[in-house]
């Protein structure tokens, strides 16, 4: 088994975004689209800025945005070719050269400047899409519908054209790639990941790994080492037995105070009996127990018999406790069962998960952890990669398996790869919940725009659709999809 400690102060959380300081956080390309269309429609909509040469001016705007402030579309679109891959980011490309095509026309005829402004919004959709798909990579959506768009406009352009002309082929293509709305396509995924995200930042969750946020769908059982998921990982104190009634401050305070300079488990446990005396003379006796002085008193703590105290054998570990050659009585450290282990446990059941608990620890040890936190599939007594066989005899049953505490190749999932703070099965059980959810709604949210892309596509093939108007129809189509993947309800 492995240990990979885990500190939330380095966990990737995200960083938290007001709305202050939201264009704050944008970079360079989305920063100049907004600029660019609060340009367009501030110099469109003003007429006293209505002076010789405006509409130069808004061709320039137009072109800006278009071309050098939507690099990010364009060189993620050569990424995609190179590639062999039709992503939505190609279509977005298309998309906004198309719009910019169409404004140029329009302007330049004095057909309608709302083309140039939906021209310079397409593509600040576009390109903020493909920054928070750059945040984080997640869900993209199926090429075909790229293919499929792509296939159509250019179908409905060259059947326009011939049936009307070639601006009527023009406006049909341009409808169809902007309606198709790639912007939507783009952030389904992202936005419904990084929704969630925030929703269990607080609790400690980063959902770090969006493969392993996907991994969560398949999994059916998952193997928690005892050791730091149903316990803490540390020992407590579960009995002080003083020889006499009146030894108890004293064997509490003598024995806490020296077992501060231990560095064991025991010794960590024992210490939170009593602050730190006076210590001198500390020894550790490796296989019997810890010497030293408090407060000018010679203390031994360690092994009974070591000690010369007879003892019963017992389910967990007592030690025992000598100030001043004398013998003050005896201390019994378990295993710190989490308060709501049996809470977590039972919520990864209602995830439909079987929960298999694994130790190197004794059995008897093990089943009493077990039965504490309501687990009923136990191995104990594991040897070396004892806990691996185990996952991997699970996966050959057919199992989809997860980790947490131990590693294996046979694994679907380990679950440090989700970014918790430690493995507590309760955080481990929200964890799991809300990478689902995640998913689910990117998925949903990719279905919407899906379908509202279709929809867009078929209403700008049929010529009912002008480029502003398809522009409209992204811009509602990319709200739809926020709605439906950043609601973060169950």
């Amino acid at each position: 088994m492995t240990d990979r400690a885990m500190d939330l102060g380095t966990l990737p959380v995200p960083p938290r975004r007001t709305a202050g300081s939201l264009l704050k956080a944008l970079p360079a390309a989305p920063t100049g689209c907004l600029l660019a269309t609060a340009a367009a429609v501030t110099l469109v909509s003003v007429p006293s800025l209505h002076v010789d040469g405006w509409r130069f001016v808004l061709l320039g705007i137009v072109a800006l945005a278009a071309t050098v402030l939507s690099w990010p579309a364009h060189h993620a679109t050569a990424a995609s070719l190179v590639e062999a891959r039709l992503g939505p980011e190609v279509l977005g490309s298309i998309a906004i050269l198309a719009s910019g095509l169409a404004a140029f026309d329009a302007v330049l005829r004095d057909r309608t400047s709302a083309t140039a402004i939906a021209a310079a919004a397409v593509a600040l959709m576009t390109v903020t899409a493909l920054w928070l798909r750059g945040e984080t990579r997640f869900l993209d959506s199926p090429g075909w519908f790229s293919a499929a768009a792509i296939g159509a406009g250019a179908i409905a352009g060259v059947a326009w054209w011939l049936a009307r002309d070639a601006d009527a082929g023009r406006d049909a293509a341009t409808a169809v790639f902007v309606a198709a709305s790639p912007g939507a396509l783009v952030v389904a995924g992202p936005l419904a990941l990084a929704a969630r995200r925030r929703q269990v930042r607080d609790d400690g969750i980063a959902l770090a790994d969006t493969h392993a946020v996907l991994a969560t769908q398949d999994v059916d059982t998952i193997v928690l080492d005892k050791d730091g998921t149903v316990t803490t990982g540390d020992l407590t104190v579960v009995a002080v037995d003083p020889v006499e009634p009146d030894h108890d401050r004293n064997l509490r305070w003598f024995a806490g105070a020296l077992e501060h300079a231990s560095d064991h488990r025991i010794g960590r446990a024992i210490a939170s009996l009593a602050g730190r005396g006076r210590l001198s003379h500390v020894e550790q006796r490796p296989g019997q127990g810890i010497t030293g002085s408090v407060d000018r008193h010679p203390v031994r703590i360690g092994d009974p018999t070591w000690l010369g105290i007879q003892t019963l054998p017992q389910l967990w570990t007592t030690v025992g406790v000598e100030v001043d050659s004398r013998v003050l009585g005896t201390i019994t450290v378990a295993d710190d069962v989490r308060d709501d282990a049996a809470d977590g446990v039972r919520a990864l059941r209602a995830l439909g998960l079987d929960v298999v608990l694994v130790s190197h620890d004794r059995a008897d040890r093990t089943h009493e952890v077990a039965t504490r936190a309501g687990i009923d599939q136990v191995h104990a007594e594991l040897v070396g990669p004892g806990a691996d066989e185990v996952v991997g005899a699970l996966a050959t049953e057919g199992r989809r398996v997860a980790v947490a505490g131990t590693r294996a190749d046979a694994a679907v999932l380990d679950v440090d790869d989700l970014g918790l703070a430690d493995r507590a099965v309760a955080r481990l059980a929200r964890a799991v919940s809300a990478a689902r959810v995640a998913t689910s709604r990117g998925r949903l949210a990719r279905r919407v725009a899906l379908v509202l892309g279709g929809i867009g596509v078929g209403v700008g093939a049929s010529g009912l659709l002008l480029p502003w108007m398809a522009a409209v129809v992204a811009g509602v189509t990319l709200v739809a999809v926020t709605v439906v993947a950043t609601t973060t309800g169950d």
